[in-house]
C-alpha cells in the first residue's frame, strides 16, 4: 500500500513508486532517480496493470540494440536480463520478450515447456520492444494502438559512447510512432523517461532545451518542476529514507561512500559531472568578445578573466551546428581561452554554458 505520492512500501521500507505522476496534461515526463530505487519497476508494473484492464500494447525501449537483446529471450526460449523477472516473481506473473524480426522483441505471457527446455509464448502481444538506434531503420511500424512509451535507461553510463543526435532521433521516433493520433481524436503518446543521474549534459536534455531547469533542480533541491505550455514535467526523484539507510548498509554501499558512483547510484547527483567555475558574477568592467549559440563570452578590460553568460550584447556570432562557423570559433576565440580556462580564469554562469565552451574549445 501506498504510503505518500511517489513511494510504496515493501517490508517495512519505501520503495520510488512513478506510476501515480502519469497524467494526460503531461504527455511527457522524464524521472532521474538513484540506482535500484524502483522507478523502472513501479512503471512497468503500472503499464501492465493498465494493460490487463484495456488490452492495449505499450511499446519498451532501450538506447542500443545489444541492450534490447539482453532484455529478449534467446531464440530458444532461455532467459537473460528480462526487465520484468522481479515483477514476475512478486506478482504471479510470467512475462518475457520474444525476439522478433526487424530488430523488434514482442512482450508476451509465457509458459515453460519441459520438453523443450525453454519458454512457449501464449496470447496477444503485450508489448513492443526496441532500441532508439533501430527505431529509424525500423519501416512500416504501425503502433498506433499504443497509448504509453517507455524508454529506459536512457542516459548512458560514462564508459558508453554518446549517440549522435540522439534527442532528435527520439523527437523523430516520437512524431512517426504517433502518425497524428491526435488529429484523429486519439489522446496523445505518453512518452516516459527513466534513468540514473549519469550526465546532466545529455543529449535528450540538450535537445529538450532543459539542461538550466535541471541544473536549478539540482542545486535548489527541487525535486518536480512541471512546464504546463510544454506538456513536460521532471522529475529529479530522492531515495526514500528509509530505503537509502538500507542501501547504505549493503556491502556495495559501505564500499563506495564518498566517490561519484555513491554520488550518482546512492544520491541521485549527477556526481559525473564536473561543476567547478560554475558561479554568478557581475559583469561590470567586461565586454562581450563572441557568442557560440546562446553562450555569450565577456572578457575583463585589462585582465586575462573570462565569464560565460546568457546576457546578451552586439558581438560576433558563431553557431556550433555550422562546421565553418565551429571552426573559425575554435582557431578565433578557442585558443585565447585555453590558458586562462587551465587556470581556473574562465568562468561559467550554469553547467550547460560550461559544457557547451569546453566541447568547442578543446
Amino acid at each position: 500500500m501506498s504510503s505518500r505520492k511517489g513511494t510504496v512500501r515493501k517490508d517495512g521500507i519505501e520503495f520510488l513508486d512513478i506510476w501515480p505522476y502519469r497524467s494526460d496534461e503531461y504527455p511527457f515526463q522524464i524521472f532521474i532517480g538513484a540506482r535500484d530505487g524502483g522507478k523502472t519497476y513501479s512503471y512497468l508494473k503500472g503499464l501492465i496493470l493498465k494493460y490487463q484492464e484495456d488490452g492495449k500494447p505499450f511499446i519498451y525501449t532501450r538506447r542500443l540494440q545489444s541492450e534490447l537483446e539482453e532484455c529478449a529471450d534467446t531464440r530458444d526460449g532461455k532467459e537473460t536480463g528480462n526487465p520484468f523477472s522481479k515483477l514476475n516473481a512478486d506478482m504471479g506473473w510470467n512475462y518475457g520478450f520474444r525476439p522478433l524480426t526487424g530488430k523488434t522483441a514482442g512482450l508476451y505471457q509465457r509458459e515453460w515447456n519441459d520438453a523443450k527446455e525453454g519458454y512457449t509464448y501464449t496470447g496477444q502481444k503485450v508489448a513492443n520492444g526496441t532500441s532508439l538506434a533501430s527505431l529509424s531503420r525500423i519501416k512500416g511500424i504501425d503502433w498506433q494502438a499504443c497509448d504509453d512509451w517507455m524508454y529506459d535507461e536512457f542516459i548512458q553510463e560514462p564508459h558508453v559512447p554518446r549517440m549522435k543526435m540522439e534527442g532528435n532521433a527520439l523527437v523523430s521516433a516520437y512524431d512517426t510512432i504517433a502518425r497524428n493520433r491526435e488529429l484523429s481524436g486519439l489522446p496523445p503518446l505518453h512518452l516516459t523517461l527513466c534513468s540514473n543521474s549519469t550526465d546532466i549534459y545529455h543529449d535528450v536534455f540538450i535537445t529538450l532545451k532543459v539542461v538550466p531547469v535541471l541544473e536549478k533542480m539540482a542545486r535548489s533541491g527541487k525535486q518536480h518542476t512541471y512546464i504546463k505550455e510544454r506538456g513536460l514535467a521532471l522529475h529529479l526523484m530522492e531515495l526514500p529514507e528509509s530505503l537509502k539507510k538500507a542501501r547504505d548498509g549493503t556491502a556495495l554501499g559501505r564500499l563506495m561512500k564518498g566517490t561519484d558512483y555513491y554520488g550518482m547510484a546512492f544520491e541521485n547527483k549527477f556526481a559525473y559531472n564536473d561543476f567547478s567555475l560554475v558561479e554568478y558574477r557581475k559583469l561590470n568592467g567586461y565586454h562581450c568578445v563572441a557568442a557560440l549559440d546562446h553562450a555569450y563570452i565577456w572578457k575583463k578590460k585589462g585582465e586575462s578573466l573570462w565569464h560565460v553568460s546568457y546576457r546578451s550584447a552586439p558581438c560576433e556570432k558563431y553557431n556550433s551546428r555550422h562546421q565553418q562557423d565551429e571552426i573559425l570559433f575554435r582557431r578565433r576565440i578557442g585558443v585565447a581561452m585555453h590558458d586562462p580556462y587551465i587556470h581556473g580564469r574562465v568562468t561559467f554562469e550554469s553547467y550547460e554554458l560550461k559544457a557547451l565552451i569546453v566541447e568547442h574549445i578543446f
